[in-house]
Protein backbone atom coordinates (compact mmCIF):
# COMPACT_ATOMS: atom_id res chain seq x y z
CA UNK A 1 0.00 0.00 0.00
CA UNK A 2 2.10 2.83 -0.99
CA UNK A 3 0.74 6.29 -1.19
CA UNK A 4 2.12 10.20 -2.11
CA UNK A 5 1.97 13.10 0.36
CA UNK A 6 2.65 16.59 -0.59
CA UNK A 7 5.14 19.02 1.16
CA UNK A 8 4.10 22.87 1.82
CA UNK A 9 6.99 24.84 0.72
CA UNK A 10 7.29 28.04 3.26
CA UNK A 11 9.50 30.79 1.98
CA UNK A 12 11.93 31.54 4.98
CA UNK A 13 13.43 35.08 5.12
CA UNK A 14 16.80 34.39 7.00
CA UNK A 15 20.59 33.11 6.50
CA UNK A 16 20.65 29.05 6.67
CA UNK A 17 21.39 28.55 10.44
CA UNK A 18 23.52 25.69 9.14
CA UNK A 19 25.67 28.23 8.06
CA UNK A 20 29.38 28.90 9.59
CA UNK A 21 29.77 31.83 11.70
CA UNK A 22 27.98 34.65 12.56
CA UNK A 23 24.68 34.66 10.85
CA UNK A 24 23.89 37.52 8.43
CA UNK A 25 19.80 38.65 7.55
CA UNK A 26 19.10 38.48 3.62
CA UNK A 27 15.68 39.63 3.76
CA UNK A 28 14.65 38.48 0.61
CA UNK A 29 16.87 34.70 -0.46
CA UNK A 30 15.36 32.39 -1.90
CA UNK A 31 15.55 29.98 0.91
CA UNK A 32 12.38 27.53 1.72
CA UNK A 33 11.53 24.86 4.03
CA UNK A 34 9.63 21.95 3.10
CA UNK A 35 6.98 21.17 5.54
CA UNK A 36 4.48 17.34 5.84
CA UNK A 37 1.57 18.34 8.27
CA UNK A 38 0.90 14.73 10.70
CA UNK A 39 -1.56 14.17 13.83
CA UNK A 40 0.08 13.37 16.84
CA UNK A 41 -3.06 12.72 19.18
CA UNK A 42 -5.64 14.61 17.20
CA UNK A 43 -3.54 17.50 17.35
CA UNK A 44 -2.15 18.52 13.40
CA UNK A 45 1.77 20.03 13.37
CA UNK A 46 3.76 20.95 10.32
CA UNK A 47 7.60 19.03 10.30
CA UNK A 48 10.78 19.09 8.74
CA UNK A 49 11.61 16.31 7.03
CA UNK A 50 15.04 14.92 8.05
CA UNK A 51 17.04 12.80 6.24
CA UNK A 52 19.97 13.88 8.49
CA UNK A 53 18.53 12.63 11.41
CA UNK A 54 16.11 9.49 12.64
CA UNK A 55 13.70 11.04 15.45
CA UNK A 56 10.15 12.22 15.91
CA UNK A 57 10.35 15.29 18.07
CA UNK A 58 7.18 17.94 19.16
CA UNK A 59 7.23 20.91 20.60
CA UNK A 60 5.53 20.72 23.45
CA UNK A 61 3.40 23.97 25.40
CA UNK A 62 6.59 23.98 28.12
CA UNK A 63 8.61 24.92 24.94
CA UNK A 64 8.44 28.89 25.38
CA UNK A 65 11.47 29.32 21.80
CA UNK A 66 7.97 27.38 20.32
CA UNK A 67 5.50 29.95 21.82
CA UNK A 68 7.66 32.76 21.13
CA UNK A 69 7.62 31.55 17.80
CA UNK A 70 3.81 31.12 17.74
CA UNK A 71 3.84 27.80 16.72
CA UNK A 72 1.57 24.83 17.05
CA UNK A 73 2.53 22.91 20.29
CA UNK A 74 1.68 19.65 21.26
CA UNK A 75 -1.10 19.40 24.34
CA UNK A 76 -0.63 15.94 26.21
CA UNK A 77 -3.45 17.28 28.72
CA UNK A 78 -5.88 16.95 25.30
CA UNK A 79 -5.05 13.59 24.59
CA UNK A 80 -6.14 10.40 26.07
CA UNK A 81 -3.93 8.36 24.12
CA UNK A 82 -0.60 9.89 25.39
CA UNK A 83 1.81 7.79 27.40
CA UNK A 84 4.65 9.83 29.24
CA UNK A 85 8.11 8.43 30.67
CA UNK A 86 10.63 9.83 32.50
CA UNK A 87 13.66 9.10 29.65
CA UNK A 88 15.36 12.09 28.81
CA UNK A 89 15.81 13.01 25.02
CA UNK A 90 18.65 15.14 23.91
CA UNK A 91 19.57 15.76 20.12
CA UNK A 92 22.20 17.93 18.57
CA UNK A 93 22.17 19.68 15.32
CA UNK A 94 25.40 21.02 13.16
CA UNK A 95 24.03 24.20 14.62
CA UNK A 96 21.48 23.83 17.77
CA UNK A 97 19.80 21.55 20.12
CA UNK A 98 16.08 20.20 21.49
CA UNK A 99 15.90 18.61 24.95
CA UNK A 100 12.72 17.15 26.52
CA UNK A 101 11.46 13.60 27.51
CA UNK A 102 10.02 10.29 25.40
CA UNK A 103 6.57 9.33 25.29
CA UNK A 104 3.95 7.77 23.54
CA UNK A 105 1.49 8.54 21.26
CA UNK A 106 -0.93 7.67 18.43
CA UNK A 107 0.45 9.32 14.74
CA UNK A 108 -1.46 9.50 11.59
CA UNK A 109 1.35 9.45 9.23
CA UNK A 110 -0.35 9.24 5.27
CA UNK A 111 -3.18 7.00 5.18
CA UNK A 112 -0.96 4.74 8.54
CA UNK A 113 -2.48 5.05 11.77
CA UNK A 114 0.42 4.50 13.94
CA UNK A 115 -0.53 3.36 18.05
CA UNK A 116 1.95 3.58 20.71
CA UNK A 117 4.44 6.04 18.48
CA UNK A 118 7.56 6.79 20.02
CA UNK A 119 8.46 10.45 19.95
CA UNK A 120 9.86 13.36 22.03
CA UNK A 121 8.12 15.79 23.50
CA UNK A 122 10.38 19.10 23.14
CA UNK A 123 10.61 21.31 26.01
CA UNK A 124 13.66 23.48 24.74
CA UNK A 125 14.99 24.20 21.45
CA UNK A 126 17.38 26.08 21.04
CA UNK A 127 18.81 27.97 17.80
CA UNK A 128 16.21 26.21 15.45
CA UNK A 129 14.49 29.49 14.48
CA UNK A 130 11.54 27.64 14.72
CA UNK A 131 9.32 31.23 13.77
CA UNK A 132 11.20 31.25 10.48
CA UNK A 133 10.69 27.78 9.19
CA UNK A 134 6.97 27.61 10.60
CA UNK A 135 7.65 24.18 11.76
CA UNK A 136 6.25 22.45 15.04
CA UNK A 137 9.00 19.70 15.32
CA UNK A 138 11.25 17.27 12.79
CA UNK A 139 10.72 14.13 11.51
CA UNK A 140 14.03 12.64 10.87
CA UNK A 141 14.24 9.99 8.02
CA UNK A 142 17.79 8.28 8.64
CA UNK A 143 18.81 5.10 9.78
CA UNK A 144 17.73 3.65 13.02
CA UNK A 145 21.37 2.85 15.00
CA UNK A 146 21.36 6.98 14.62
CA UNK A 147 17.88 7.57 16.36
CA UNK A 148 19.07 9.58 19.80
CA UNK A 149 15.99 7.53 20.99
CA UNK A 150 17.22 3.85 22.55
CA UNK A 151 15.84 1.22 20.39
CA UNK A 152 14.17 -0.24 23.69
CA UNK A 153 11.72 2.30 23.95
CA UNK A 154 10.09 1.54 20.60
CA UNK A 155 11.59 2.36 16.78
CA UNK A 156 10.88 5.40 14.89
CA UNK A 157 8.26 6.41 12.69
CA UNK A 158 9.28 5.64 9.81
CA UNK A 159 10.30 1.80 10.01
CA UNK A 160 7.06 1.01 11.91
CA UNK A 161 5.46 2.40 8.42
CA UNK A 162 7.58 0.71 6.17
CA UNK A 163 7.57 -3.02 7.92
CA UNK A 164 3.76 -2.75 7.16
CA UNK A 165 4.58 -2.27 3.13
CA UNK A 166 5.42 -5.03 0.66
CA UNK A 167 8.35 -5.92 0.83
CA UNK A 168 8.97 -4.83 -2.44
CA UNK A 169 8.18 -1.55 -2.00
CA UNK A 170 9.81 -0.73 1.24
CA UNK A 171 11.04 2.95 -0.29
CA UNK A 172 10.22 6.59 0.20
CA UNK A 173 11.24 9.23 -2.45
CA UNK A 174 11.55 13.03 -1.99
CA UNK A 175 11.00 15.44 -4.48
CA UNK A 176 11.57 19.28 -3.24
CA UNK A 177 10.86 21.65 -6.05
CA UNK A 178 11.09 25.14 -6.64
CA UNK A 179 8.00 26.04 -8.85
CA UNK A 180 5.44 28.36 -7.41
CA UNK A 181 4.33 30.87 -4.87
CA UNK A 182 5.39 30.68 -1.14
CA UNK A 183 3.04 27.85 -0.60
CA UNK A 184 2.37 26.23 -4.17
CA UNK A 185 4.73 23.65 -5.33
CA UNK A 186 5.37 20.09 -6.64
CA UNK A 187 7.10 18.98 -3.55
CA UNK A 188 6.45 15.16 -2.55
CA UNK A 189 7.17 12.72 0.22
CA UNK A 190 6.24 8.84 -1.12
CA UNK A 191 6.24 5.64 0.38
CA UNK A 192 5.94 2.58 -1.27
CA UNK A 193 5.70 4.13 -4.46
CA UNK A 194 7.51 6.53 -7.08
CA UNK A 195 6.01 9.94 -7.38
CA UNK A 196 4.85 10.01 -10.98
CA UNK A 197 5.06 13.48 -11.66
CA UNK A 198 8.35 13.38 -11.61
CA UNK A 199 9.12 9.62 -12.68
CA UNK A 200 6.73 6.59 -13.91
CA UNK A 201 9.76 4.03 -14.11
CA UNK A 202 12.18 2.72 -12.21
CA UNK A 203 14.86 2.12 -14.86
CA UNK A 204 15.34 6.04 -15.42
CA UNK A 205 16.51 6.13 -12.23
CA UNK A 206 20.50 5.69 -11.51
CA UNK A 207 20.90 3.35 -8.53
CA UNK A 208 23.93 2.70 -5.57
CA UNK A 209 24.64 1.24 -2.57
CA UNK A 210 24.62 3.59 0.19
CA UNK A 211 28.03 4.08 1.53
CA UNK A 212 28.51 2.45 5.03
CA UNK A 213 29.91 3.99 8.38
CA UNK A 214 33.50 3.84 8.98
CA UNK A 215 33.42 -0.19 10.21
CA UNK A 216 31.81 -0.89 7.06
CA UNK A 217 29.33 -3.12 8.45
CA UNK A 218 26.66 -0.79 9.34
CA UNK A 219 24.51 2.70 8.37
CA UNK A 220 24.23 5.58 9.63
CA UNK A 221 23.21 8.40 6.90
CA UNK A 222 22.35 8.56 3.22
CA UNK A 223 25.36 8.83 1.99
CA UNK A 224 27.24 8.31 -1.78
CA UNK A 225 30.83 8.44 -2.94
CA UNK A 226 31.53 12.13 -4.41
CA UNK A 227 34.36 11.94 -7.16
CA UNK A 228 34.38 15.32 -8.47
CA UNK A 229 32.42 18.87 -9.26
CA UNK A 230 32.34 20.06 -12.74
CA UNK A 231 31.85 23.61 -13.29
CA UNK A 232 31.51 26.19 -16.51
CA UNK A 233 32.23 29.72 -16.37
CA UNK A 234 31.36 30.63 -19.70
CA UNK A 235 33.94 29.01 -21.92
CA UNK A 236 32.98 25.35 -21.41
CA UNK A 237 33.30 23.14 -18.59
CA UNK A 238 36.01 21.52 -16.59
CA UNK A 239 36.61 19.03 -14.24
CA UNK A 240 37.31 20.65 -10.46
CA UNK A 241 38.96 17.75 -8.21
CA UNK A 242 38.58 17.63 -4.83
CA UNK A 243 40.77 17.52 -1.56
CA UNK A 244 41.22 14.07 0.17
CA UNK A 245 38.72 13.08 1.87
CA UNK A 246 38.64 13.23 5.64
CA UNK A 247 36.88 9.67 6.49
CA UNK A 248 38.75 6.81 7.19
CA UNK A 249 37.03 4.75 4.48
CA UNK A 250 36.56 6.47 1.46
CA UNK A 251 36.70 5.24 -1.35
CA UNK A 252 39.67 5.71 -3.35
CA UNK A 253 40.08 9.34 -4.82
CA UNK A 254 36.65 10.61 -3.67
CA UNK A 255 34.57 12.00 -0.80
CA UNK A 256 31.77 11.14 1.08
CA UNK A 257 28.71 13.41 0.72
CA UNK A 258 25.87 13.04 2.49
CA UNK A 259 22.14 13.56 1.42
CA UNK A 260 20.14 16.08 3.84
CA UNK A 261 16.98 17.19 3.86
CA UNK A 262 17.34 18.88 7.01
CA UNK A 263 20.04 20.92 5.11
CA UNK A 264 19.35 24.36 3.30
CA UNK A 265 22.73 24.41 1.71
CA UNK A 266 25.48 22.27 0.35
CA UNK A 267 27.92 22.44 2.88
CA UNK A 268 31.58 21.27 2.03
CA UNK A 269 35.42 22.02 3.11
CA UNK A 270 36.64 25.06 3.35
CA UNK A 271 39.59 24.34 1.48
CA UNK A 272 37.55 23.12 -1.51
CA UNK A 273 34.64 26.09 -0.97
CA UNK A 274 37.81 28.97 -1.18
CA UNK A 275 39.12 27.28 -4.58
CA UNK A 276 35.77 26.71 -5.93
CA UNK A 277 34.90 30.96 -5.47
CA UNK A 278 38.34 31.77 -6.32
CA UNK A 279 37.32 30.50 -9.65
CA UNK A 280 34.85 33.62 -9.78
CA UNK A 281 37.70 35.94 -9.45
CA UNK A 282 36.08 39.45 -8.67
CA UNK A 283 32.97 38.10 -8.94
CA UNK A 284 32.76 36.17 -5.46
CA UNK A 285 33.72 37.79 -1.83
CA UNK A 286 33.57 36.26 1.52
CA UNK A 287 31.83 38.58 4.35
CA UNK A 288 31.74 39.15 7.67
CA UNK A 289 31.19 35.50 9.55
CA UNK A 290 32.66 33.38 6.30
CA UNK A 291 30.06 33.54 4.32
CA UNK A 292 30.23 33.19 0.40
CA UNK A 293 28.79 35.68 -1.68
CA UNK A 294 28.21 36.08 -5.49
CA UNK A 295 27.29 38.53 -8.03
CA UNK A 296 23.81 37.94 -8.71
CA UNK A 297 23.91 38.58 -12.37
CA UNK A 298 27.02 35.75 -12.34
CA UNK A 299 26.03 32.61 -13.88
CA UNK A 300 27.73 29.59 -12.65
CA UNK A 301 27.25 25.86 -14.30
CA UNK A 302 28.02 23.15 -11.47
CA UNK A 303 26.96 19.37 -11.70
CA UNK A 304 28.18 16.79 -8.87
CA UNK A 305 29.77 13.41 -10.20
CA UNK A 306 27.98 11.14 -7.83
CA UNK A 307 27.81 6.71 -7.35
CA UNK A 308 29.42 3.95 -7.24
CA UNK A 309 32.04 3.57 -10.10
CA UNK A 310 31.83 -0.15 -9.61
CA UNK A 311 28.16 -0.53 -10.28
CA UNK A 312 28.53 1.69 -13.24
CA UNK A 313 26.26 4.40 -11.55
CA UNK A 314 28.09 7.48 -12.02
CA UNK A 315 26.08 10.38 -13.16
CA UNK A 316 26.66 13.90 -13.41
CA UNK A 317 23.45 16.13 -11.72
CA UNK A 318 23.45 19.43 -12.25
CA UNK A 319 22.60 22.17 -9.98
CA UNK A 320 20.11 24.95 -11.41
CA UNK A 321 22.46 28.49 -11.36
CA UNK A 322 19.22 29.76 -8.82
CA UNK A 323 20.60 27.66 -6.42
CA UNK A 324 24.78 28.29 -6.81
CA UNK A 325 23.40 31.76 -6.20
CA UNK A 326 20.33 32.51 -4.47
CA UNK A 327 17.64 35.25 -5.72
CA UNK A 328 17.60 38.33 -3.38
CA UNK A 329 20.27 41.00 -2.82
CA UNK A 330 22.05 40.88 0.14
CA UNK A 331 23.87 44.43 -0.59
CA UNK A 332 24.32 45.86 -3.94
CA UNK A 333 23.99 43.00 -6.51
CA UNK A 334 25.32 40.44 -4.11
CA UNK A 335 23.49 37.10 -3.31
CA UNK A 336 24.18 34.29 -1.41
CA UNK A 337 26.50 31.48 -2.21
CA UNK A 338 24.33 27.97 -2.50
CA UNK A 339 27.95 26.33 -1.33
CA UNK A 340 29.37 27.57 2.05
CA UNK A 341 32.01 25.93 3.68
CA UNK A 342 31.83 23.77 7.13
CA UNK A 343 34.83 21.57 8.77
CA UNK A 344 32.82 20.92 11.72
CA UNK A 345 30.65 18.16 9.41
CA UNK A 346 31.35 14.39 11.25
CA UNK A 347 29.39 12.43 8.64
CA UNK A 348 30.63 12.76 5.67
CA UNK A 349 33.22 15.35 3.74
CA UNK A 350 29.92 17.35 1.70
CA UNK A 351 26.29 17.45 2.84
CA UNK A 352 24.41 18.02 -0.01
CA UNK A 353 21.02 20.12 1.27
CA UNK A 354 18.39 21.32 -0.74
CA UNK A 355 20.96 23.17 -3.32
CA UNK A 356 22.01 20.32 -4.70
CA UNK A 357 18.17 17.94 -3.84
CA UNK A 358 16.02 20.79 -5.52
CA UNK A 359 17.38 19.14 -8.79
CA UNK A 360 17.10 15.84 -8.72
CA UNK A 361 14.49 13.16 -7.69
CA UNK A 362 15.80 10.74 -4.45
CA UNK A 363 14.41 7.29 -3.21
CA UNK A 364 15.77 5.57 -0.18
CA UNK A 365 15.28 1.99 0.06
CA UNK A 366 16.70 0.31 3.73
CA UNK A 367 18.50 -2.38 3.50
CA UNK A 368 16.82 -6.01 3.15
CA UNK A 369 18.53 -9.36 4.20
CA UNK A 370 22.01 -9.34 2.28
CA UNK A 371 20.79 -6.48 0.04
CA UNK A 372 22.53 -3.08 1.21
CA UNK A 373 20.53 -0.30 1.25
CA UNK A 374 20.03 1.55 -2.10
CA UNK A 375 19.66 5.16 -3.03
CA UNK A 376 18.92 5.92 -6.40
CA UNK A 377 18.65 9.63 -8.27
CA UNK A 378 17.09 10.91 -11.28
CA UNK A 379 18.61 14.26 -12.52
CA UNK A 380 15.79 17.16 -13.38
CA UNK A 381 17.85 20.00 -13.56
CA UNK A 382 19.06 20.48 -18.14
CA UNK A 383 21.90 22.58 -18.25
CA UNK A 384 20.63 24.71 -21.35
CA UNK A 385 17.48 25.59 -20.33
CA UNK A 386 18.33 26.43 -16.55
CA UNK A 387 20.90 29.02 -18.13
CA UNK A 388 18.43 30.62 -20.32
CA UNK A 389 15.91 30.83 -17.18
CA UNK A 390 18.69 32.32 -15.42
CA UNK A 391 20.08 34.70 -17.98
CA UNK A 392 15.63 35.76 -18.35
CA UNK A 393 15.37 36.40 -14.39
CA UNK A 394 18.68 37.97 -13.60
CA UNK A 395 19.58 40.07 -17.04
CA UNK A 396 23.04 40.26 -18.83
CA UNK A 397 25.78 38.46 -17.23
CA UNK A 398 27.64 41.87 -16.56
CA UNK A 399 30.39 40.26 -13.42
CA UNK A 400 31.58 37.51 -16.16
CA UNK A 401 35.27 36.96 -15.77
CA UNK A 402 37.31 37.82 -18.69
CA UNK A 403 39.12 33.93 -20.63
CA UNK A 404 42.64 35.46 -19.00
CA UNK A 405 41.37 36.23 -14.91
CA UNK A 406 39.21 32.84 -15.36
CA UNK A 407 42.92 30.85 -16.79
CA UNK A 408 44.14 32.64 -14.09
CA UNK A 409 42.26 31.63 -11.14
CA UNK A 410 42.05 28.09 -12.17
CA UNK A 411 45.76 27.26 -12.80
CA UNK A 412 46.21 29.01 -9.20
CA UNK A 413 43.13 27.04 -7.61
CA UNK A 414 44.61 23.64 -9.25
CA UNK A 415 47.93 24.92 -7.77
CA UNK A 416 46.91 24.71 -4.33
CA UNK A 417 45.01 21.60 -4.31
CA UNK A 418 46.18 19.10 -2.20
CA UNK A 419 47.41 16.32 -4.36
CA UNK A 420 45.96 12.86 -4.28
CA UNK A 421 47.99 9.60 -5.30
CA UNK A 422 46.22 9.15 -8.20
CA UNK A 423 46.78 9.05 -11.87
CA UNK A 424 45.32 12.59 -12.54
CA UNK A 425 47.69 14.48 -10.14
CA UNK A 426 50.84 12.64 -10.78
CA UNK A 427 49.78 13.85 -14.23
CA UNK A 428 49.30 17.50 -13.00
CA UNK A 429 52.32 19.31 -13.38
CA UNK A 430 52.36 18.41 -17.13
CA UNK A 431 49.02 19.84 -16.80
CA UNK A 432 50.23 23.24 -15.44
CA UNK A 433 52.24 23.52 -17.88
CA UNK A 434 50.15 22.54 -20.73
CA UNK A 435 47.71 25.76 -19.36
CA UNK A 436 50.69 27.88 -18.80
CA UNK A 437 51.90 27.57 -22.84
CA UNK A 438 48.07 27.87 -23.56
CA UNK A 439 47.74 31.05 -21.98
CA UNK A 440 51.06 32.77 -23.42
CA UNK A 441 50.12 31.17 -26.54
CA UNK A 442 46.31 32.41 -26.36
CA UNK A 443 48.34 35.95 -25.37
CA UNK A 444 50.37 36.16 -28.35
CA UNK A 445 47.58 35.27 -30.68
CA UNK A 446 45.57 38.19 -29.16
CA UNK A 447 48.25 40.77 -30.04
CA UNK A 448 48.63 39.11 -33.45
CA UNK A 449 45.06 39.25 -34.52
CA UNK A 450 44.57 43.55 -33.34
CA UNK A 451 48.28 43.83 -35.48
CA UNK A 452 46.29 42.39 -38.60
CA UNK A 453 43.62 44.04 -38.04
CA UNK A 454 44.68 47.16 -37.30
CA UNK A 455 46.51 46.91 -40.74
CA UNK A 456 43.67 45.51 -42.58
CA UNK A 457 40.91 48.68 -41.71
CA UNK A 458 43.94 50.96 -41.85
CA UNK A 459 46.14 49.81 -45.00
CA UNK A 460 44.03 47.69 -47.47
CA UNK A 461 40.30 47.70 -46.79
CA UNK A 462 38.18 50.93 -48.03
CA UNK A 463 36.39 52.82 -46.02
CA UNK A 464 33.03 50.99 -46.35
CA UNK A 465 33.94 47.27 -46.54
CA UNK A 466 35.88 48.53 -42.91
CA UNK A 467 33.10 49.58 -41.78
CA UNK A 468 30.87 46.81 -42.04
CA UNK A 469 33.85 44.21 -40.78
CA UNK A 470 33.29 46.01 -37.53
CA UNK A 471 29.67 44.89 -37.64
CA UNK A 472 28.27 42.72 -35.37
CA UNK A 473 24.82 40.55 -32.30
CA UNK A 474 -3.09 10.76 -0.86
CA UNK A 475 -5.51 7.74 -0.34
CA UNK A 476 -8.24 8.66 1.70
CA UNK A 477 -8.49 5.36 3.98
CA UNK A 478 -6.68 4.32 7.25
CA UNK A 479 -5.00 1.74 8.18
CA UNK A 480 -4.42 0.74 11.44
CA UNK A 481 -1.21 -0.38 13.07
CA UNK A 482 -0.55 -1.16 16.91
CA UNK A 483 2.70 -1.57 18.51
CA UNK A 484 3.44 -2.42 21.93
CA UNK A 485 6.48 -0.87 24.07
Amino acid sequence: MGFVLPLERVSVRKSSSRAPGRRQELQDADEFAYLLTISVGDQRFPVVLDSGSSDLWIASTECASAAEARVATYNASLSRSFSNSTLPFELRYLTGAVHGSIGWETVLFGPFLVARQTFALVNSADALDLAQSHNSGILGLAFTNRAAIDAKAGTTLLENVLTHVDEADRFFGVRLAREGGVNASNSSFSVGQLDESVASRSAEIAFSAVFPTAAGDAYDYWKLPLHHLTVDLGSGPFQFDLSPSKMPNAPEGANVAVLDTGTTLVLGPSADIARFYALLGDAARQVDGGLWEIKCSRRVGLSFALGDVKGESLREYVVHPFDVSWGGEHYLGWCLGGLQANDKVISGDWLLGDTFLRNVYVTHRPANGATPPILGLLALTDPASSAQEFAQQRGEDTDAVSLAQRSTALFAAIARRPQQPSQSSRALPFFMVALGIGIVLGAAAVLLYVWISHRHAYGRLPPAAAARRRKGHPPRGKKKIVFSD
